[in-house]
């Protein structure tokens, strides 16, 4: 059976979003952003590659260097930008993996957007530490690593943030 080109972009992309969102969302420290720029670089990987059915020895080298083009645009246009406190909407927990602990159930009970309300109204670290955990399955090693930080110093705030969204959703609860 022969796979039809959209079928084997689904394939990449299912091999490669995991990966591809880890590595930009430490390299832009805004979870919006770094969602604004993995979607990017799929579209822009279809445009270029699949539509015009050209298909590239490396696929995964070639969406990194298509991510680390869109994080030099990033940073390019953010420094001619006026800056803004306020991130916007934020959706990173939208896609949490069904889990049988206290954290899940929580979040299980309650709709999406109240959620992002909630998310929105922490710092960036918190955002990206959760996002890490829940959505890219990341181990507090792994995140440490990834935020040149001590493993114990993620952890911390992992709960401290759990607790913060806790308290701005007790009324929810």
């Amino acid at each position: 059976m022969t796979l039809t080109k959209e079928d084997r972009f689904e394939d990449l992309f299912r091999r490669n979003y995991d990966g591809l969102s880890r590595f930009v969302l430490f390299k832009v420290h805004s979870v919006s952003d770094a969602e604004d720029i993995v979607s990017n670089v799929f579209m822009n990987f279809y445009k270029h590659t699949v539509k015009k059915n050209r298909w590239v020895d490396s696929e995964e080298a070639y969406l990194v260097e298509m991510a680390k083009n869109e994080i030099k645009r990033y940073y390019r246009n953010r420094r001619q930008a006026p800056i803004s406190l306020n991130d916007g909407d934020w959706d990173g927990l939208a896609n949490i993996a069904d889990e049988h602990d206290a954290v899940a159930s929580m979040f299980d009970r309650m709709t999406v957007d109240r959620i992002w309300q909630a998310v929105s109204q922490l710092d960036e670290t918190a955002k990206m530490i959760l996002t890490a955990k829940f959505r890219l399955d990341m181990t507090f090693k792994d995140i440490a690593i990834e935020l040149n930080s001590n493993e114990n110093s993620v952890k911390t705030k992992y709960y401290r943030s759990i607790e913060a969204l806790r308290h701005l959703l007790k009324e929810e609860l």
